[in-house]
C-alpha cells in the first residue's frame, strides 16, 4: 500500500500526458509532464508541478504549490494556497485563484489573473493583461503595451515600459505608468495616487479624493489639466499633486494648480512655487526659494540659505518661525531670507522680529515698511510710504511720493527718489541720497555721506565725521558734532559748520558759509559769496566775484581772491570787523 508514502515524483512521457494526483492526500507530489500537451492536477499538499514544453493545463489544487510552464500556451489555476505561477515562453494563461499568490508571465501575451488573496502578479515581456483580486495586490506590467487592472482592494499598480493601461479598479490604488509614453493610468474609485512617469502620458483619479505624484531631475509645471516634466501629461480628477525634485536646479511650479501640493526640491537650488491652497514646501539641500500663495502653507527650507517670496494686497508679520499674510498664517523653518511685493493698498510690511536678510516691497499705497535684524532691502514704490531698515546693513528706496525713510542701526544706503522726502540714517556710518524733491537729510550718528540731490534740501550730518554735498538747488547744510566736510553745490545755499575743524565748500551760486567754532577752511566758489569763519583760527578764500569775509574770533587767514573785488569788498565792511582780521593774502 501506500500509506508509508510522503513524497512522489510522476513523470510522464513525450505525448500528451494526463496525470493527476488529486486523491493523493499524504504528502507532497512532484509532476513532470515532459514534452507534450499535458493536463496535470495535484494534490492537497505544497506540490510542484512542471509542465515542460507543450501547450498545458495544470491545477495545484490545495497547498502551496510551485508551477512553471515552459515553451507553449500553457493554462495554469494554483487552487487554495500560497502558489508561484511561472509561465515561461508562450501566451499563457495564470489564475492563482485563491491564496497569496506570486505570478509571472515572462515571454509571450500573457493573461494574469491574482483573484483571491493579496498577490504579486508580473507580466514580463510581451503585451500582458495582468489583474488583482479582491485584496490589494502588486501588479507590474513589465515589458511591453500591458493592460493592468488592479481590481478590488487597494493595489500597487506599475505599467513597466511600454504603451500601458493602468486601472485602479475600487479601493486606494497607487498608480505608476513608469517608462514608456503615451501611458493611460485610471484611478477610478477610491482615494487613489496617480503617476504617469516618463513620456506623454493620459492620468485620469477618477472619483475620490486623488493624489498626482512625480518625481525627478527636471522641471515641473502643474496646472489643473495638465503636467509638464517627465513628458506632456493630460491630467483630470486629481485633487492634490507631489512633486519631487532631483539633483540639479529644478523650477517646479503648481502656482496654476487649483488643490494642496507638497513641493520638494531634493539637491541643487530649486524654485518651488506653491499653489493658491494649503501646501508643504520642502526645499532640500542648496539655496532654494519657495514661492508661497495666498494658502497656510508649511514652508522648510533645508540646510542651505534659503529664501520665502510672497506677494498679495495687505498686511504681512514675519518672525523667525511664522508668516503671517492678509488672511493666513504659515510656519516657517530653516529660512534665511524673506521676499515680499505688496500690492496696490495701503500695506505694512513687518520683519522686526525676523532674524535674516528681508526683501520688501511695497505697491502704490501708503505702505509701512519695517525691516528685520539681517540685511534689509526695501522700497516704497509709490505713495507716501515709511520705511525703517532696523538692524544690518540696509538699502532702502524711497520711490515715488513724499516718503518717510529710516536707516536704523548699520550702515545703511537711503535713496529717496522722487518727492520731498525726509531721511534718517540713525546709527552706523550712512550713504543718505535725497535725488528729486525738496529733502531732508539727518546722518545722526556715525561718518556719514549725504546728497541732496535736486530741489532745495536741508542736510545734518550730526555726530561722526560727516560728508555733505547739497548738489542742485538752493541747499542748507549743517556739519553739526565732530569735522565734517560740507559741498553747496550748484545753487544759493547756506553751509554751516559748526561745532569742530570743519571744511566748507560753497561752489556755484551765492553762498553764506558760516564756520561757528573750530578752525575751519572755507572756500567760495564762483559767485557773489559771504563767509564768515566765527570762532577759532579759519581759513578764507572767496575765489572769484564779489565776496564777504568775516574773520570772526580767532587769528584768521584771508586767501585767493581777486585784488580788486578784495579790496572793494574789505572798505564796505563796518569799522569794527577789521579787528577781526588778522592777515589778509591776496592772491
Amino acid at each position: 500500500g501506500l500509506d508509508a508514502v510522503e513524497t512522489a515524483y510522476l513523470v510522464g512521457g513525450s505525448g500528451d500526458n494526463v496525470i493527476s494526483a488529486s486523491l493523493f492526500t499524504l504528502g507532497q507530489v512532484t509532476l513532470d509532464g515532459a514534452a507534450g500537451d499535458d493536463n496535470l492536477t495535484g494534490g492537497s499538499q505544497a506540490d510542484s508541478i512542471i509542465a515542460g514544453d507543450g501547450n498545458d493545463v495544470a491545477n495545484g489544487r490545495g497547498g502551496n504549490d510551485m508551477m512553471s510552464g515552459g515553451d507553449g500556451n500553457d493554462d495554469f489555476t494554483g487552487g487554495g494556497g500560497d502558489d508561484t505561477l511561472l509561465g515561461e515562453a508562450g501566451d499563457d494563461s495564470l489564475n492563482g485563484q485563491g491564496g497569496r499568490d506570486s505570478i509571472l508571465g515572462a515571454d509571450g501575451d500573457d493573461w494574469l489573473f491574482g483573484n483571491g488573496s493579496p498577490d504579486t502578479v508580473t507580466g514580463g515581456r510581451g503585451n500582458d493583461q495582468v489583474l488583482g483580486g479582491a485584496s490589494g495586490d502588486l501588479l507590474n506590467g513589465s515589458s511591453g503595451n500591458d493592460t493592468v487592472d488592479g481590481g478590488d482592494g487597494s493595489d500597487r499598480v506599475f505599467g513597466g515600459s511600454g504603451t500601458d493601461m493602468l486601472v485602479g479598479g475600487d479601493g486606494a490604488d497607487r498608480l505608476n505608468g513608469q517608462g514608456g509614453s503615451g501611458d493611460v493610468v485610471l484611478g477610478n474609485d477610491g482615494d487613489d495616487t496617480v503617476q504617469g512617469g516618463s513620456g506623454n502620458d493620459l492620468l485620469d483619479g477618477g472619483p475620490g479624493y486623488d493624489e498626482l505624484r512625480e518625481s525627478g531631475n527636471v522641471d515641473f509645471l502643474l496646472e489643473d489639466t495638465s503636467l509638464d516634466g517627465q513628458g506632456a501629461d493630460e491630467i483630470s480628477s486629481l485633487e492634490s499633486a507631489r512633486l519631487t525634485g532631483g539633483g540639479d536646479a529644478n523650477v517646479i511650479d503648481a502656482s496654476g494648480f487649483s488643490g494642496p501640493v507638497t513641493l520638494r526640491g531634493s539637491g541643487g537650488d530649486d524654485l518651488l512655487r506653491s499653489s493658491s491652497f494649503d501646501d508643504l514646501l520642502l526645499g532640500g539641500n542648496g539655496d532654494d526659494t519657495l514661492e508661497s500663495g495666498s494658502g497656510l502653507d508649511t514652508l522648510e527650507g533645508g540646510s542651505g540659505t534659503d529664501r520665502v517670496k510672497v506677494s498679495g494686497d495687505g498686511d504681512f508679520v514675519i518672525t523667525d518661525t511664522t508668516f503671517t499674510g492678509p488672511a493666513t498664517t504659515s510656519s516657517m523653518a530653516e529660512i534665511e531670507a524673506v521676499d515680499i511685493l505688496a500690492g496696490p493698498g495701503d500695506n505694512i510690511l513687518d520683519a522686526s522680529n525676523f532674524s535674516g536678510n528681508t526683501t520688501l516691497w511695497g505697491g502704490g499705497g501708503r505702505d509701512v515698511i519695517t525691516g528685520g535684524i539681517g540685511n534689509d532691502w526695501l522700497n516704497g514704490n509709490d505713495g507716501e510710504d515709511e520705511l525703517n531698515g532696523g538692524g544690518g546693513i540696509d538699502l532702502i528706496h524711497g520711490g515715488a511720493g513724499s516718503d518717510l525713510l529710516f536707516g536704523g542701526d548699520g550702515d545703511d544706503t537711503i535713496n529717496g527718489e522722487a518727492g520731498d522726502d525726509t531721511i534718517d540714517g540713525g546709527g552706523g556710518n550712512d550713504h543718505l541720497v535725497g535725488e528729486d524733491g525738496h529733502d531732508r537729510l539727518l546722518g545722526r550718528d556715525g561718518d556719514d555721506s549725504l546728497y541732496g540731490g535736486t530741489g532745495n534740501d536741508e542736510l545734518l550730518g550730526h555726530a561722526g565725521r560727516d560728508r555733505l554735498n547739497g548738489e542742485s538747488g538752493n541747499d542748507t547744510l549743517l556739519g553739526d558734532l565732530d569735522p565734517d566736510t560740507l559741498w553747496g553745490g550748484n545753487g544759493n545755499d547756506v553751509i554751516s559748520g559748526d561745532d569742530d575743524n570743519d571744511r566748507l565748500y560753497g561752489q556755484s551760486g551765492n553762498d553764506t558759509l558760516l564756520g561757528a567754532a573750530g578752525d575751519d577752511r572755507m572756500q567760495g566758489g564762483s559767485d557773489r559769496d559771504v563767509l564768515s569763519g566765527g570762532d577759532g583760527d579759519d581759513t578764507l578764500n572767496g575765489q572769484k566775484d564779489y565776496d564777504t569775509l568775516m574773520g570772526g574770533e580767532g587769528r584768521d587767514r584771508f586767501n585767493s581772491f581777486d585784488s580788486t573785488a578784495v579790496v572793494n569788498e574789505l572798505f564796505a565792511l563796518p569799522d569794527e570787523l577789521f579787528t577781526a582780521i588778522d592777515r589778509v593774502r591776496n592772491g
